[in-house]
């Protein structure tokens, strides 16, 4: 399967007395060994902490964005494992540390950070997003070398001007980020701040980038302008000018990181907070996938809330008694071959709690072909470039893949094409494109990706586009073993938008005997 999917999220709101319970139907059509299921009660709004922790554990790939969403959570995973009484995190104990080393080697010699190498800055926002969980994770203990860290933070510096003519984010929120970054760490200019601060009204700050500015405010003592600042955003906004692509954001990153924000200033009422989990809480199980930057957002903004002042609650877990107050929770994690054995929940206090299902899985069935936003299709080629019969492939053949695709949405999109191989198939080369093709000139124009991956499974091919956008990309492998095998649709998404996306149809291959 080429996707695990969240199959179904049932989110309710417990009456007293009332329990939490799995209904079976929920487990059609996935595979039983691949499946979990996620039972929780939350006295809070729930924001399913435990299934994005597994799906950030999941991630199999690794530009910077990536890379630092996947680690910063295990900065806040003991906290929520503790207050959220989270069974299982999923994440490996060494993520922060070969993360850290990961996003070192991607550091430009600006002191910025590039895409998916140090060859380039890739903007102001990721330069801001990797400097930041940095920040946290020397704070944290972990080995960050302060002379890299100080090389970031004094890019930032320069990022961190209300008109900085490169950020092309809307509203300078990339440059906003960066002042809050530069004011977190202690090494902002308070009369600076306040300056950036002063300057908001002139260039239509986002609600995102005016939280940023308040939380820089905060940052630097000046807590009465943080006040005054946090107030003036409202409770929902759109991200418009194609935010996702520039702040790699979404309505539902924004809520969160305004959320996380907010509750770690300490300079907003905790009434004003619940109202904002609730509103996060409802967008967050709205949504079928989320991306890596949301996940991690929402992780932040669950972290920040953990130790408020909700009131107690008395659950009963099979029958034992568990108080939970301070804004704990409790979740548990049963496989669908266990379902049997799952918790009994009851609401043993005198109010409503947030009950939570989450069942997660792959699907037992090919996935049809869809166009959600992309076009894609698959051609096979022998190595003279003649149409190539999947159903008479010969043992050591050679096999030219080509993928041709098509932005269909709105807007521009980095977007991800992935397609795995055929048991049988070997990849023999990944990267096929520029000028000089060889033996293999019979291909014509081939676009050369802002990044390709050889996986032992896979062929990886990162490209950005825009509407009506089209692009070629195409690799080499070989057949190695005899027998028939299963092919997957190939599948390419906008990996800030994961709800736009498109598949080819599953089809087979036929390896004979050479």
């Amino acid at each position: 399967p080429l996707r695990r999917q969240r199959q179904m999220c049932i989110r309710d709101r417990l009456k007293p007395g009332a329990s939490l319970t799995v209904d079976p139907s929920l487990l059609a059509g996935l595979y039983p060994e691949t499946t979990n299921v996620v039972l929780g009660v939350n006295p809070l709004p729930d924001l399913d902490l435990p299934s994005i922790l597994a799906g950030l554990s999941r991630y199999p790939y690794g530009c910077a964005e990536q890379t630092t969403s996947k680690a910063m959570p295990l900065l806040h995973v003991k906290a929520l494992q503790s207050a959220l009484r989270i069974s299982h995190a999923g994440l490996p104990a060494d993520a922060v540390d070969k993360g850290v080393l990961r996003l070192l080697g991607m550091q430009s010699s600006s002191g910025g950070f590039g895409f998916w190498n140090s060859q380039s800055e890739a903007g102001v926002w990721i330069s801001a997003y990797v400097t930041d969980f940095l920040v946290d994770a020397k704070q944290a203990g972990y080995a960050v070398p302060q002379a890299a860290l100080d090389r970031a933070l004094t890019r930032l510096s320069g990022l961190a001007d209300i008109r900085y003519r490169f950020d092309r984010s809307p509203g300078g929120t990339g440059a906003a980020y960066a002042l809050y970054v530069r004011a977190k760490a202690g090494v902002a200019d308070p009369a600076r701040v306040r300056r950036f601060a002063a300057q908001l009204p002139s260039i239509k700050p986002t609600s995102l980038g005016r939280a940023f500015v308040a939380a820089s405010l905060s940052a630097v003592g000046d807590r009465g302008r943080a006040r005054a600042l946090f107030a003036t955003i409202p409770m929902t906004s759109n991200a418009q000018n194609d935010a996702h692509y520039y702040t790699y954001g979404s309505n539902v990153r924004n809520a969160a990181a305004i959320l996380a924000l907010m509750a770690a200033s300490q300079d907003v009422d905790w009434p004003v907070l619940e109202a904002r989990a609730e509103a996060l809480s409802a967008m967050v199980h709205e949504r079928r996938w989320l991306s890596t930057q949301e996940q991690a957002w929402i992780v932040k903004a669950a972290a920040s809330l953990t130790g408020g002042d909700a009131s107690n609650v008395a659950i009963g877990v099979d029958g034992v008694n568990v108080t939970l107050g301070g804004g704990q929770g409790l979740y548990r994690t049963v496989s669908a071959t266990n379902i049997a054995s799952a918790p009994r929940m009851v609401n043993n206090s005198d109010r409503q709690i947030t009950g939570l299902v989450t069942v997660t899985g792959s699907p037992s069935r090919a996935l049809p072909a869809a166009q959600q936003g992309f076009k894609i299709e698959r051609k096979l080629f022998a190595a003279d470039g003649s149409p190539l019969d999947p159903t008479k492939v010969r043992q050591n053949d050679i096999v030219v893949v080509t993928l041709k695709g098509q932005m269909i949405a709105k807007g521009r999109a980095r977007a991800l094409a992935v397609d795995y191989l055929p048991a049988g198939l070997e990849l023999e080369n990944a990267k096929l494109g520029g000028d000089d093709l060889g033996a293999y000139g019979w291909l014509g124009a081939v676009t050369t990706p802002e990044h390709v991956e050889l996986r032992d499974d896979r062929y990886i091919a990162q490209v950005n586009l825009s509407q009506k956008g089209e692009f070629r990309v195409a690799y080499i492998a070989r057949a190695v073993t005899p027998g028939r095998f299963a092919h997957g649709g190939v599948h390419i998404e906008d990996m800030y938008q994961p709800e736009q996306f498109g598949r080819g149809a599953a089809t087979s291959i036929v390896i004979r005997k050479h």
